[in-house]
């Protein structure tokens, strides 16, 4: 019974895994620094190959939803550039993210 409880939770938790892997990657500019330091914590060895593994799984999710625009011609609405985006409230937290990369 213990081993059908153990399969069970290891199918959800790969499932579960995932997504909590790529939610957390929504902002690529901190959010993969992010899995990359849980995931050394947690996988060690193989931490590497499971970041690749929801990178992939992020850029396929991007590819799908560009398809399926482009299937629905969307083309309508117009995307806003970088610079017409309103501050994010994370300018502080850019200026130390660099900072901490140059040291």
């Amino acid at each position: 019974m213990a081993n059908k409880m153990l399969q069970k939770f290891d199918k959800y938790w790969s499932v579960t895994h995932d997504i909590m892997g790529i939610t957390s990657v929504l902002d690529p500019r901190y959010k993969m620094e992010l899995l990359e330091y849980y995931y050394e914590k947690l996988y060690e060895q193989d931490s590497f190959e499971q970041v690749k593994r929801i990178q992939r799984l992020c850029y396929d999710l991007i590819t799908d939803y560009q398809l399926k625009l482009n299937q629905e011609n969307c083309g309508d609405s117009p995307m806003l550039e970088s610079s017409q985006m309103a501050n994010d409230g994370l300018d502080d937290y850019d200026a130390y993210v660099r900072k901490e990369k140059k040291s």
